[in-house]
């Protein structure tokens, strides 16, 4: 429960009220469902690359990013497929592989599944799991739903380095691990990893059950706190900025559409 994503930096995003980040995330990510021109989502995705290149810098980005493509290349081969009314863009033997509606709808869950993924990506490396479990009590929520955010707050980030250390350590058991990379992979070879895994995974029970007994899950009696979040006008200013923003994109969308 002490491993996050969080990245130390100064940039205004980083001091910007975690509970009004949350709200902002929030909203935006329900504004991006809304109908608008692929033009506007194309511009979704520059300003949130901007603000992330602003705020955890040019690795950070393309590392977030490179971890999107898997999925992304997945949408782009698979899902015109769904889609082939209309007019067609390429077919062979009369059989319609992509239409232009399938690659607009294509280009739509893209930019929604970059923007979401991005966005909710920089709530957590601009902010602390503390400072996050700490804005989620503010707005009344159950201390045990808190704990199962703090759970997956803390496996998140460690999960997939402990699987690519898994993976390296049984790489160097090989009789010669250089050549390992030039074969073929199947899903079999992935299931000695796997299973390492998921021993990792049961080895931690005690562990995680000590840490939620020491934070008094379970009990009865209203718990202490040691941090707060500040409030005053900056939390103020902060939360209308959060809304604002929001609330001028639909707006704009709004004049868009009419």
């Amino acid at each position: 429960m002490q491993i996050n994503t969080y990245i130390a930096s100064s940039s205004f995003y980083h001091r910007f009220d975690v509970r009004a980040k949350i709200i902002f995330t929030l909203l935006m990510c329900i504004s991006v469902f809304f109908e608008m021109p692929l033009s506007m989502h194309y511009l979704l995705i520059v300003l949130i690359t901007l603000l992330s290149l602003i705020s955890v810098k040019l690795k950070v980005t393309l590392h977030n990013i490179k971890l999107l493509l898997p999925v992304t290349i997945f949408m782009v081969l698979f899902m015109p497929l769904q889609e082939r009314s209309g007019s067609v863009l390429l077919s062979y033997h009369g059989f319609t592989i992509i239409t232009y509606e399938g690659l607009h709808i294509v280009q739509v869950l893209i930019s929604r599944f970059y923007f979401i993924s991005l966005i909710c990506t920089l709530l957590l490396e601009t902010s602390t799991s503390r400072d996050i479990l700490l804005a989620l009590k503010s707005f009344k929520l159950p201390d045990s739903a808190c704990m199962v955010l703090s759970l997956a707050l803390r496996f998140i980030p460690s999960f997939a380095s402990t699987f690519s250390r898994i993976k390296d350590s049984q790489r160097l058991r090989l009789p010669n691990p250089e050549s390992a990379d030039s074969e073929k992979k199947s899903f079999t070879k992935l299931i000695p990893t796997f299973t390492s895994a998921l021993v990792v995974a049961l080895k931690s029970i005690n562990t995680t059950a000590a840490a939620l007994d020491l934070r008094g899950y379970g009990r009865k009696r209203k718990k202490s706190e040691f941090h707060s979040l500040p409030g005053g006008i900056k939390l103020f200013t902060h939360l209308a900025i959060s809304i604002i923003i929001p609330a001028i994109f639909l707006l704009t969308l709004e004049a868009i559409n009419v």
